[in-house]
Order: C-alpha cells, then structure tokens, then sequence
C-alpha cells in the first residue's frame, strides 16, 4: 500500500505519522509542518518538494533499511532509530539534506548511507549517538558538511562502508568556511587518482575541501583502529599528510606517535589547502633531502679509494640494519631499514661493504637529532640508499641548513664542521680527501698516505673512544667468526690482527665533536 499525505495547513503542533512500505510527502507554496514530530518506520520516505520545515522532528524507524529521498528538505532534527542492523539510505543522486540543530543515532548498529546525496549541518548543528557502530558512510561522491566550521572542533563520524570508521574532527583557524568531507577506501598514490598504496599507511583517506582559498590555517584529527592498517605502517611513526598536487607532504616535524588505543588517532594544525588527506609514515613523506656521501674505513680500506669487501662476499651481510640493536639512537622515520639480499650480489666498485648510519641534527640546538638513516657503504667509498645505488633520500626531512655526522658501528664517528644545506636537490659531501671540512679536521680521521683519509677503527664498543676495554671486549670473542662489532678490519673474522694492526695504534684517540 502506498500512503500518499497532503498538508495544506500553516503551522503544527504536533504530527505522528506511520507507514509501512512507501510514504511520500506532497508539499506546495501553502505546506508548512513547522513545530511537527515526524516518525516513520516505511521503506521508503520520499519528500516530493522541499517544505519550510525548520523546526520539524524527522525520527526514522522500523525493522528493515529506509530509503530517504530528502529532496533539499530542512529539519530541525533528524533522528535514526531503526532496529539494530539496519540503515537509512539517501537513494536520490545530488540530494540534499539540511539539517540545522542535530543528527542524533538513537539505537544501535545503525547507519546512514550519503551515497551520491549530502548532509549539510547549519553552524549550530551537531551530531550525537554515533559511535564505530552508529556512523554516516561516504561509500561514492557524498560527502557530509559543516557550515561556517570555525576553531571550534567538528567531528565528522563517517567511514567507507559499514565495517570500517575513520571519523575525522576538523577545526578552522583562520576564516570560518563551509567544509565538506568525505573517507574514501584506500590511498591513492596521487591523491584523487592512481593505485591503492599498499603498505605503510592506514587503508582510508579523506577528501576534504571548501575552505577560503589563501586564508585557511585547518586542522585535521585522523581516527582509525587498528585492523586498518596495512603492512609496514608504524604507529610509533605515523602523521597526517596531504596529497598537494605534486607529492604527499608529511615532514618529520608533524610524524610522532599515534595518540590513544583502537581508536587511534593523529592530528596536525597547519594546513592551508585543502585536497586528499590520509595518516601513514614514510610512505606518505615528502621526497625530504637528498645527500650524496663519500667516505672511507681504516678496518677495510685496501688502495687507491677503495675498500675490500670481505663481509659480503664471506656472506656475513645482515638483511637489515645493525644499529638500532647496538643501542644507537634513532630519530625521524630512521631504524628497522632493511634491504632486498640480492643488493649484495652485485660486484666490483660498487659492491657493499657495511651498513653506515647517517645523522642530521638541527643547525641551531646541534644536539637535537633531527633524523637518522641507515645507509651502505660501497667499496669505492659512495654511500648509498637501501637499494645499494641511488643517493640517500631522508624522507620527510624540511629543506634548510643542517649538522650531519657519520657512524660506523666499531669506528670513530665524524662530524662535518659547518652546516649543510639539504633539499630535493642532490648535494654532495666528499669525506674521502679532505679532512679539514671536518669538526677536529686531521684528528678526526687517519691518514693512509695516499692523498686519502677515513675513519678510524678500533672502537669496538661504540663509545666515541678507543680504549683498553675495547681490545678487552675482543679478547673475549677472539677467533669468533661472524658480523661482529669486535671484527675492526672487518674481514668475517676476530683475530689478533684486529687487535695488533687496527686497534692498538689508535689506543687513546676519541671522536672530536
């Protein structure tokens, strides 16, 4: 049966309506349902024009999924209270619904659909009674919208379908404005289009726009649990990042852990644009600085720049980084690096040596660790980003002025003396024949003899000193074979040799900075 209802009378106070299958809602230039309580458990709820409603009560019931075809129509307040599983869903493309004081879940396990249509809150409007089990699903072009969003936060309880919410909170520093927002499954490598990132963020991003284009200073608060995680994200390391129409933006400023537990959630302040948003962490980092190093080990230096490489071809390479183990300090998306093995299968003057760790500390407090990245050593000196040949990228790394120091596991670290302008832009640091660029110049490093200088063995420890402890530390191990900090001349072995050739000429010396 299909309920047809004409109201041809000025104002209501009170008007309970019910039906079962479809009701529609005729209106003409004399409809006025102002002060109505309007509840309805049909299937299909079908508003043919829009009515002056503003202080109507719109309260959806029933025990199987409502279709709502709110034709622009207006509404104090609209409530969802149908049995538990089941939803209202805004069936009408580019619909429209207003709604100016509150969108409240009353039941549980209930959702709104917004599919092609809108829900469009006037600035005192609010949204009450969601939860991860009661929330708006932006599954297509839909989108949810808050007028004159201020610095006051807004939070916007939606998700891309009915298992997964990632409400988002939005507040707006500088002018209030009309935002509009939407989640979305997936990332995508460039925003708005491309292919689904698949590692090393969380699996949802939101569209978010209609901001005042060059006066907007917004805040975005990303929610997410714990099974949308995709592979390779750190929560320990994670930020908000924006697609800008080039790259996606995040920098190590704004990356930090995620705040609470399942939910989770991170926030940043300083947006002003708007565009594709989404929570991940090296993954999503802008391209960050770019370092082309050269430098050289006394351990396994041989002739002419080059450096044997006998840890590799004994197969004594681990898969990945050393120095987080070794109690090095990690900062920025730097520790747990890893490599693909077949890097060590190439050969010749560009075969790996050891892993090195790079450090970037801030120009003005030069004790603050900015970033690390742990890095390979080829053995004609280049330092080399994890795929054992292109120049070292730090992600996520501002561009500016910076300190940067090398370690290698058991010798003397060094320090370059004055600070070095990282950006996109390669530069390039040549440590190999030049010790005055250094902090301590000459005594910073050991002299081969042959035009070229590199960095001292012999601390075995990782102490920043060649001491009497670190030949005793090696005693211990003596004759032991493997990836070992005791190992100076790194050739797979401990011998006496490490201890008579590598450590004992450099007894008393410590690093310079």
């Amino acid at each position: 049966m299909q309920h047809i209802l004409l109201f041809v009378v000025l104002l209501l106070t009170s008007l309970r309506l019910s039906a079962q299958t479809t009701l529609q809602v005729y209106g003409s230039y004399l409809l006025n349902i102002r002060n109505a309580y309007l509840v309805t458990d049909s299937t299909h709820l079908y508003f043919r024009t829009a009515m002056n409603n503003s202080f109507a009560i719109l309260k959806i019931t029933g025990d199987y999924d409502t279709q709502l075809e709110a034709h622009g129509n207006q509404f104090s307040e609209v409530e969802i209270a149908k049995t538990p599983g089941k939803k209202v869903v805004m069936s009408r493309s580019q619909d429209h619904l207003f709604i100016e004081d509150r969108l409240n879940f009353s039941s549980i396990d209930n959702h709104l659909l917004v599919n092609t249509a809108a829900i469009r809150f006037y600035q005192s409007g609010e949204i009450t009674g969601y939860s991860d089990r009661n929330y708006c699903i932006t599954n297509d072009l839909g989108y949810l919208q808050r007028q004159l969003l201020g610095a006051t936060p807004f939070e916007f309880p939606i998700g891309y379908d009915e298992n997964t919410y990632n409400p988002v909170i939005l507040a707006e520093y500088n002018t209030p404005a009309d935002y509009r927002v939407r989640c979305l499954e997936h990332v995508l490598t460039m925003g708005d289009s491309g292919t689904p990132i698949s590692n090393g963020a969380v699996d949802a991003s939101y569209h978010i726009w209609g901001g005042n284009s060059g006066d907007m200073l917004l805040e975005v608060v990303a929610n997410w649990a714990d099974v949308d995680e995709l592979s390779g994200f750190d929560r320990s390391k994670c930020g908000v990042s924006r697609w800008n129409g080039t790259q996606w933006d995040l920098q190590l400023p704004d990356v930090g852990p995620a705040v609470g537990s399942n939910p989770y959630l991170r926030d940043r302040a300083d947006f002003m644009d708007e565009g594709y948003f989404a929570v991940g962490g090296q993954t999503l980092a802008d391209p960050g600085g770019r370092v082309d190093v050269k430098v050289l080990l006394q351990g396994t230096y041989d002739s002419a720049g080059e450096h044997r490489d006998d840890l590799r071809s004994g197969g004594y390479l681990p898969g990945g980084e050393p120095y987080s183990a070794l109690g090095f300090q990690q900062a920025g998306f730097g520790g747990g690096e890893a490599v693909d093995l077949s890097v060590y299968n190439t050969t010749g003057s560009d075969a790996i040596v050891d892993w090195l760790l790079l450090e970037i500390f801030d120009t003005n407090t030069p004790e603050q660790l900015v970033a690390t990245k742990t890095v390979l050593l080829q053995k004609d000196g280049d330092v080399v980003d994890l795929d054992g040949e292109s120049v070292v990228n730090i992600p996520g790394l501002p561009e500016g002025n910076y300190r940067i120091a090398l370690l290698h596991r058991n010798h003397l670290p060094v320090k370059i003396a004055v600070p070095v302008f990282l950006s996109a832009t390669t530069t390039t640091i040549d440590l190999m024949t030049d010790p005055m660029t250094l902090v301590g110049g000459p005594n910073a490093v050991t002299d081969f003899g042959d035009g070229f200088y590199g960095l001292v063995s012999g601390d075995s420890d990782g102490n920043g000193q060649i001491q009497n402890t670190d030949g005793n530390n090696m005693l211990q191990i003596l004759g032991a074979s493997g990836y070992l900090s005791g190992d100076t001349d790194l050739n797979g072995q401990v011998q006496n040799i490490d201890l008579q050739l590598k450590l004992t000429p450099n007894l008393g010396r410590g690093q310079q900075y």
